[in-house]
């Protein structure tokens, strides 16, 4: 899984029509909040396409919304029947995976100002965790993999004679957050 987490990224960034563009932006960034709760990590590729009346903003990341991973250390698999549990809940292991894109338009003509949407997905593990009434041992009843959708919006711009990006965006599972770019 972790290998896919870093081909996806870098295959979509070769599929940018970069014959159109006219700068290309690598970014990273952070922030906290949204339904994640958490603070969150983000990479990404920026392209801004010169093809058109008003330039466009095309862009794909991934990043990691950090838990707070209330999960023990130490799980047992399904214990045995013969034994009393207390039911825990429904707890997330291990932190989130958001994959996104977006598309932005140029707000003012030729002044590197962007308005764009953002829409993607995320994945978390959850698990089912129950605790042992005579031992106190955590046990995973069952686990499951989460899909949640991604969508947002934003503003970027692009300042010192467009070699840099800087962006404020706002999505429902990582919250707000700042990302700055730099041209390749």
């Amino acid at each position: 899984m972790k290998k896919y987490l870093i081909i996806f990224p870098v295959t979509l960034a070769l599929l940018f029509p970069t014959t159109a563009s006219a700068k290309g932006f690598f970014s990273v960034g952070g922030g906290a909040g949204g339904d994640g709760g958490a603070p969150n990590l983000t990479l990404g590729v920026e392209n801004v396409t010169t093809d058109r009346d008003r330039d466009r903003l095309l862009a794909v990341g991934f990043g990691f919304i950090f838990s707070a991973d209330d999960v023990p250390s130490e799980i047992y698999e399904d214990p045995a029947a013969d034994e009393s549990f207390t039911r825990i809940g429904h707890r997330q292991k291990g932190n989130e995976i958001v994959i996104l894109g977006k598309y932005g338009r140029e707000v003012i003509k030729k002044r590197e100002l962007f308005v764009f949407a953002i829409g993607g997905f995320s994945f978390l593990e959850e698990i089912e965790l129950y605790r042992s009434d005579t031992t106190g041992w955590y046990y995973e009843k069952s686990s499951n993999t989460k899909y949640l959708g991604v969508l947002g919006g934003g503003m970027s711009c692009f300042p010192f004679s467009g070699k840099i990006s800087l962006s404020v965006e706002y999505d429902n599972r990582r919250g707000l957050s700042g990302m700055i770019g730099f041209r390749f």
